[in-house]
């Protein structure tokens, strides 16, 4: 009697099921928003899952989205241990697999058509095809390259103080080791990126670059954390500019440039006990560092050193300034050069200083019960609606700052650093995909389309999490995953960009 009154429910709602490998999913048609140049509805599908969506990967080659489910114990709110991982085709519109996993021990990861199944420092690599297990490796699967089918495998700690600086090439193919190579990470694994074609760029207590055929590359050691309590506090270092064919890194003790084959040029001592998480910007001959005055530990952010500001000379390495900075209200939470003046923002003031020696122009503290602690700088990425139009806030008007709280508002800042404007959050668009001529902007769970003038042409209920893979849109909304034509929205004038 309830499997009647189920599949009454379903057909009632003009839903019927797609059952593949004991895998129920309901498909339905309906109505997502208004084309406003043809004044017709803009319909997509909808494939909805018996539970909760935790995680999704679109595999753009072949069309197909890998999905984890997991849902709630007993309604929630408590995450259940165990769901399931499902291949789905979306152009035949079918489960190609659907394999249960217990989140407790194991998490999943995708890069390409590699699926990785990792926990207690090994990985199991998932058949693209059904699921099941090709090859096992006892570490973390780091980084992958698809065009070279080679990844990289560490373990990450065997315990807070002691780890297994064995780093692995790994065959994606069949999980043989390829190439074994000592590198330090006692602070931990900062990032990998590929330099060129065939080597990569490991940041771990320093940089080396990594051929990912044979594991050959060049070292260079530099102190990126320090012992704390019974772990360690991470991430002392900055980040990794690459300029024409040199390389320059600040870390604990030194900051320095490098060319691309890890010869030095230049290395200049930096003073340990104020140093730690930084940001480096090179502008014309000169390469500037703002020291924020925090580190990491786990997930948490934690008081180290004090922030400074300071420039080196690209040539020589000669530092021009290094000057502390009161730090009262914590660290430097944002940095931008504009105008010969670096602008710095903390939770509770926004400062300017100058870049020729450092010295301070001028800083205002904000009222943080009224407008929230400040959070950072908008990207052009913001957009306002004026008149008619929508238009970037940042690109708009150039000569103030804009800047993000935690009250969900943009404040409007102005050369005298006194707040001009207070924008809500939630009256305002965020740009995230430009398909032909068109632009996508999202407002919560809203987008508008606009066109090459800035004026709306469709409105659409999806939010900016949709992803696209040719003429497609697709996003995930709880249990649903919907798939939108984007030629329903306007008629293709040009080739995709």
């Amino acid at each position: 009697m309830k499997k009647i009154l189920i599949i009454g429910i379903i057909c009632c709602f003009g839903l019927h099921t797609i059952a593949q490998n004991s895998l129920e999913i309901l498909n339905n048609e309906r109505s997502f928003g208004n084309n406003l140049i043809t004044n017709k509805e803009i319909v997509g599908s909808e494939y909805i899952f018996t539970e909760r969506i935790e995680q999704t990967y679109l595999e753009t080659k072949s069309n197909r989205i890998t999905i984890q489910l997991r849902g709630f114990l007993l309604g929630g709110p408590y995450l259940k241990n165990n769901g399931q991982v499902v291949l789905y085709d979306l152009n035949n519109k079918k489960t190609i697999w659907n394999k249960s996993i217990n989140y407790q021990y194991y998490s999943i990861e995708q890069n390409g058509k590699y699926i990785f199944k990792t926990g207690m420092n090994k990985t199991y690599c998932l058949d693209f095809e059904n699921g099941e297990n090709l090859w096992k490796a006892r570490n973390s699967i780091a980084f992958i390259n698809p065009d070279l089918n080679i990844g990289i495998g560490y373990i990450p700690f065997i315990n807070y103080y002691i780890s297994d600086n064995s780093f692995e090439g790994i065959d994606l193919k069949t999980g043989e080791t390829i190439w074994k190579r000592k590198i330090n990470h006692d602070y931990g694994l900062n990032d990998i990126f590929m330099l060129n074609d065939s080597v990569a760029m490991v940041v771990s207590s320093g940089l080396h670059s990594v051929n990912l055929k044979n594991g050959l590359g060049w070292d260079y050691e530099a102190k990126t954390g320090v012992p704390y309590l019974q772990v360690k506090k991470t991430e002392i270092k900055s980040n990794v500019i690459i300029d024409s064919l040199d390389i320059y890194f600040a870390s604990k003790e030194k900051i320095s440039r490098l060319d691309i084959n890890g010869k030095l040029i230049w290395s200049t001592p930096l003073p340990e006990n104020l140093t730690s998480t930084s940001n480096i910007i090179l502008l014309d001959s000169t390469l500037y560092m703002i020291n924020s005055g925090s580190s990491q530990c786990g997930y948490a952010i934690l008081k180290q050193g004090k922030p400074f500001l300071a420039a080196f000379d690209i040539k020589n390495g000669e530092k021009l300034f290094l000057k502390t900075v009161d730090d009262k209200s914590g660290k430097i939470i944002g940095s931008v050069i504009r105008n010969d003046e670096l602008v710095l923002l903390y939770k509770d003031k926004i400062a300017k200083c100058s870049v020729k020696d450092g010295s301070l122009i001028l800083e205002r503290t904000f009222d943080t019960g009224k407008y929230g602690e400040l959070e950072g700088f908008i990207n052009y990425n913001i957009f306002n609606k004026f008149d008619s139009a929508y238009k970037s806030l940042a690109l708009t008007d150039t000569i103030n700052n804009y800047v993000y709280t935690k009250k969900r508002s943009i404040v409007a800042i102005d050369k005298n650093l006194e707040i001009l404007k207070q924008y809500d959050i939630d009256q305002l668009y965020k740009f995230y995909l430009k398909y032909n001529k068109l632009r996508f902007l999202a407002n919560k769970d809203n987008t508008i389309v606009i066109n090459k003038d800035n004026k709306i042409v469709a409105k659409i209920d999806i939010p900016d999490k949709a992803k696209r893979i040719g003429s497609k849109l697709y996003f995930v909304r709880e249990k649903s995953i919907i798939e939108i034509d984007l030629n329903e929205i306007t008629q293709v004038e040009t080739k995709p960009e």
